[in-house]
Formats: structure tokens, sequence, C-alpha cells
């Protein structure tokens, strides 16, 4: 009978586009994340010579010169990308697995590692366009791309040629990177207004309950695609729906996701974020398939979607799971329908069972900008 593979320690490298690293030396020996870090092109030069390649005579070829410009110049065919996200796991590359549904057999070690990616890569893109003044953040080049659209016309009755060249893109900086020390990204995911956000993403294993993690990791992942997502209408569907997983069980209506959006979230962010109008759009093109409205109105949903995980995270501290934070919400909305019949005393008194206070929309992109759609 033949032995198991061995298993070792590997990094999975995943590549992203629009954020830059520029610290001189890798972290691999005392990750950024703990079991995960960022890795730079220029770190490559120091991390492949570990492998000994040479040294161990494999064959006569330049082995690390080879992986290398592999990893700094071809990682990703020819789309461009500026640093990876490196995630270290437990596991053998010889051990595959088929997954129900999947196309596919895939390794075992990079299923493992994916997932993690995947949390690092929302916690990232979060934090860093909740403070960005363009609405612009970072992605994992598989995720992002934009879409040229070129239409030519001429007229053979008038001699006329018109032309004109536009485009679909999504919210990535891809030309222009955020060049940043680990010092200065570790500051802002501090300090961002998605820090509770990031705060629940970055442990490796969460002692929140069950629920309430993977509620936040499946929206925020979920958000995040929809961040680097070329379409309008991808993006408001998938603002919408990361904002269901959030706030709804299986079965729940329309009007429940609507009505515990707006308690999350407060008069205020509803309003000034078209949520109603959003929430619409989305039911329109589900339903009725009327593509949305463009504009300014994909950045508004994607904020909103934002807005509901960043005051869903603040909760947490209050609750044991994810439907005691439903039914606190469903609460509030009964309290204020009711609110005609208590006496001030009594209003004063439920008051004091309101654990959240109304968003405060401080993301700097929405405070620069006068978003009429």
């Amino acid at each position: 009978m033949s032995k198991p593979p061995r298993k070792t320690n590997w990094w999975v490298f995943f590549p992203i586009l629009g954020l830059d690293l520029i610290d001189e030396q890798h972290d691999l020996d005392r990750p950024m994340f703990g079991d995960a870090t960022l890795i730079s092109k220029s770190h490559i030069a120091q991390i492949v010579p570990l492998l000994k390649l040479n040294e161990r005579g494999i064959s006569s070829h330049d082995n690390e010169g080879f992986i290398t410009d592999l990893l700094v110049k071809h990682a990703t065919l020819r789309k461009e990308f500026h640093s990876y996200i490196a995630v270290k796991r437990k596991g053998s590359s010889k051990i595959y697995r088929e997954k129900k549904g999947s196309a596919g057999p895939k390794i075992e070690i990079i299923e493992m590692a994916t997932q993690r990616a995947a949390q690092i890569g929302a916690l990232l893109s979060l934090s860093i366009i909740s403070g960005s003044r363009e609405w612009k953040t970072c992605g994992f080049v598989s995720q992002t791309g934009d879409q040229i659209e070129s239409i030519a016309m001429i007229s053979l009755d008038i001699k006329g040629f018109a032309y004109q060249l536009g485009g679909k893109q999504s919210f990535t900086r891809s030309s222009d990177p955020l060049r940043i020390t680990r010092a200065e990204l570790r500051k802002c995911i501090n300090n961002s207004p998605a820090n509770a956000v990031a705060a629940i993403l970055e442990p490796q294993k969460s002692p929140l309950g069950k629920s309430l993690t993977r509620a936040v990791m499946e929206s925020s992942i979920r958000l995040t695609e929809a961040l680097h997502s070329i379409s309008p209408a991808a993006k408001i569907l998938g603002a919408v729906t990361s904002m269901e997983i959030l706030v709804t069980h299986k079965g729940d209506s329309y009007e429940a996701t609507t009505r515990r959006i707006r308690e999350l979230i407060g008069a205020p962010g509803w309003e000034k974020l078209e949520a109603e109008r959003i929430m619409n759009e989305r039911h329109r093109y589900v339903h009725q398939g009327v593509e949305p409205t463009h504009g300014f109105l994909p950045a508004k949903a994607t904020a909103l979607g934002l807005a509901c995980l960043i005051q869903f995270s603040k909760l947490i501290e209050f609750f044991p799971h994810k439907s005691a934070i439903l039914t606190y919400l469903d609460f509030l909305h009964m309290a204020s329908r009711m609110s005609g019949y208590w006496t001030e005393a009594e209003r004063l008194n439920l008051s004091n069972f309101v654990k959240h206070e109304p968003f405060q929309l401080t993301f700097p992109y929405f405070e620069t900008k006068n978003l009429k759609v």
C-alpha cells in the first residue's frame, strides 16, 4: 500500500491590480495577516533563490531565473498586475478532489488558499475604497477588466463619417496603482470607515459565531465582486445581493429586506444614497429585464452595500448570531410604527434599546461629489 503524499507548507500567490507594495524586503517569515501577506514584484527576486534550485543542480538551466521571470513578467500572460496576495497553507500539491458541480478536479492546496485570499482581497478592496476620493480600489486580476465599445458609422447619401469610442469600466485602480508600504497600509486599514469589517475579515480563525462570520465574509466578497464588475447592472445586482446576505433568511420577503436595510443604515443614509431607487432598479432588472440607470447609481449602490456591511459589523458585538440581529432590526421597525402610542417617557425608555447610530456617510468620494443620476 502506497504512502499518502507528505504534507508541506506552500505559499500560494494570487496576482492583484491597483496596489503596489513598495517595502524593500518581503515578510514571509512574519506575514502581515498571520497566514497571508502582500508580495511585490521586486520581492520575487529575493524569494525564488530560497528554493535553491540552481544550487541543487536539478538541471543545467537557470531555473531560478526562469521562475523569477515568469512571476514578474508573465504570471498573468498579457494582463497588467502590481503585487501578489500570498497565502500559506499546509497540504500536498498532488491531492485532487472532485467538487460536486465543478468543471473538473482541483488541487486541494489551491482550494484551501483561494477562500482565504478572497477574504484578504475583500479586506483590502473595501478598506481602500471607503477612503478613496475617486471611488477606486484594488482587486484580483481575475476580477478586473474593462470593456471597450467602438462604433463607426458612414452615410453614402451625404458622404459622412462618425466614430464613437467608449466602454464600461470597473472601480479598479489600473493605470494608477496605490503605491504604499505595509505600515501605511496597516494605518489605512485601521483608520478606514470600514475598519469594523476589516477586523472581522482579518483573523484566520474568527472568535465570532459562525453565522455572523459567514455573513460578513460572504457579503464582503460579493460586494467586492460588484466593485470590480464592468457592468452597471452587475454592480447594482451584486451590491443588493451583498445586503441580502446580511439581512435575510431564506424565504424572507422583499418588504422585510428593504425595511431591515432602512433600519440598519437609518433614514439619512437611505435618502442620500437613493436606496429605494436602487432596490427598485434591481427588482425591475431581475424580474422584468429592464437595464438599470447608469450615471452615479452603480457607485451609490456599492456605497449602500458597504454602509450596510459596516453597520452590521458594528452590531456584532451586541448579538451572538445573525438571527438575533434580524430580530433586533424587526423590533426597531415595529417600535417605530407604534411610536405614536407611546408617552414621552416610554419613547425615552425605548431609545435605550437602540444599539447603533444612523450611518454617517463618511466616504470621501461622496463628500466631494454632487452625485445626481
